[in-house]
């Protein structure tokens, strides 16, 4: 199965913050806090998630500030939105090679 993300889907995730994470809204209302901790140092930068089932770590890093995520995932995910950037692990092993 390929998954599509798209900005309006993301948009709804940042939007909505709380309940967004797959493990529970627990997770989430315990990283937002280190997510607003270390916003200075997320704000403006480029990061990568690694292993996703769906953008909510992503969601949460960008309405910290972050400028684009990378997330490294075994499966085909399409973003059409152009802060997300997602790559195969097989094509980052490749550049790596």
């Amino acid at each position: 199965m390929v998954s599509t993300w798209t900005p309006e889907y993301i948009d709804k995730l940042i939007a909505k913050r709380m309940g967004i994470s797959v493990y529970g809204e627990k997770v989430d209302k315990y990283l937002m806090p280190i997510f607003d901790k270390y916003k200075l140092d997320i704000d403006g930068k480029i990061g990568m998630v690694i292993g996703t089932e769906k953008p909510w770590v992503e969601a949460h890093l960008l309405a910290t500030g972050a400028k684009q995520i990378m997330t490294l995932e075994y499966g085909r995910i399409i973003s059409k939105d152009p802060r997300l950037t997602p790559v195969l692990a097989r094509e980052i092993a490749a550049l790596y090679l």
